[in-house]
């Protein structure tokens, strides 16, 4: 049988008074998840008014940043307001760097900063005006309100901002389904919620949940997203709607949940290769051994290689693995693992074009192979009219 290097085209003791002490931080605890239930009502309120408190500012610049923007529109704000300083709270800059959104911290300075439409910055005239959703009453989030945040390439993804579907992360572990509950139902009427569970019931600290309208869905992210929780902050993000069927269903006892799914563009010393094994090569025991065997040696061209992952089928049943399809290579160094993907990327296989990207390295060490890679952002979202 020919080597793997050639078929994939490579190159080379208790204490006195404790019930005492647990009965406080139980009480604690609760007073957390309580303050927590009573901001995120607060921050609802407050969240009800962002249309009338976000502006898009067209035909910026060549190079121009958020944060220079944001000085930029601070400063004018406070020439004609000075008590506005500080008025510009969160600037996004779109992909294609010539038009910006910002979210202000009140109403008639938003009004104010649209009234000085014409401005001049670097030899560019400056149009600044409301946002399309201004006046319907529903609020359109800032891509920096989201959970991804300006510069991760998640938050231009036009399946993500689509997606009505919402992912709560970093919940404490004492934190119950009633208490999330709680925190998310003051921005409106949940329609699903789903607490994901490890097989024994434990909180695995995310919930998926979705709302009955669009507006609660808005609102939540940016009500919710880095509120503090315990001692950790939250983080929220749409769910890409393929995945929206698995994460919504219910944990069963004794099944091992599905893992979450990743960003490949986010480095790590794992490498999966998807659309890189044939089934065939997976059934023979000497054909597998032989094939795991290739890879280190195609992949340890790269660098030191610490561990190979080929998911196969059931031994008994036949049932297909989890991951099945990809290869997960685990190096020594993410230098190394970097100049893998790079090698990788577009080769072909069994005219198939390999996919390389990254994989989380807590799930490839609990042998959790079944994280879906998030799909590219192929397109930019649509700017405001």
């Amino acid at each position: 049988r020919p080597s793997r290097r050639a078929r994939l085209g490579g190159h080379g003791a208790r204490r006195p008074g404790g019930h005492v002490a647990r009965r406080r931080g139980r009480s604690r605890r609760r007073r957390d998840v309580s303050a927590a239930a009573a901001t995120a009502t607060a921050t609802a309120t407050l969240q009800s008014s962002k249309p009338k408190r976000e502006v898009f500012v067209k035909d910026l610049p060549f190079g121009i940043t958020g944060p220079q923007l944001q000085q930029f529109l601070n400063g004018a704000l406070k020439a004609v307001r000075p008590a506005s300083s500080g008025a510009v709270s969160n600037v996004w800059v779109a992909e294609d760097g010539t038009t910006a959104f910002c979210e202000l911290r009140g109403i008639a300075e938003t009004d104010d900063l649209v009234r000085l439409s014409g401005l001049k910055l670097k030899d560019e005239t400056l149009t600044i005006g409301r946002p399309k959703s201004y006046g319907e009453g529903s609020a359109q989030p800032l891509p920096t309100m989201g959970a991804f945040g300006a510069g991760n390439p998640a938050s231009l993804n036009p399946l993500m901002m689509r997606s009505n579907v919402l992912m709560l992360m970093n919940l404490p572990s004492f934190v119950t389904d009633r208490d999330v509950r709680r925190l998310v139902c003051p921005f409106g009427e949940l329609a699903e919620f789903n607490m994901l569970k490890e097989t024994g019931g434990e909180s695995k600290g995310t919930a998926i949940f979705k709302y009955h309208s669009d507006v609660a869905t808005s609102n939540a992210i940016g009500g919710l997203n880095g509120r503090v929780l315990g001692e950790v902050g939250l983080v929220v993000q749409r769910v890409p709607p393929q995945m929206v069927p698995t994460l919504l269903s219910p944990t069963r006892l004794g099944e091992r949940p599905k893992a979450p799914p990743h960003d490949p563009t986010l480095r790590t010393r794992v490498v999966q290769l998807r659309n890189a094994v044939a089934d065939e090569d997976l059934k023979d025991d000497d054909d597998y051994a032989d094939l795991v065997d290739d890879v280190f040696q195609e992949c340890g061209a790269y660098g030191e290689v610490d561990a190979v992952e080929i998911p196969r089928p059931d031994a008994e049943t036949g049932n297909k693995a989890p991951g099945q399809g990809s290869m997960f290579v685990s190096f020594a160094d993410e230098l190394f693992a970097e100049a893998a993907v790079e090698a990788f990327e577009g080769r072909e296989f069994n005219g198939k074009t390999i996919l390389a990207g990254y994989y989380p390295l807590d799930f490839f060490k609990d042998k959790r192979l079944d994280s879906l890679a998030l799909p590219p952002a192929s397109a930019p979202l649509p700017l405001p009219e």
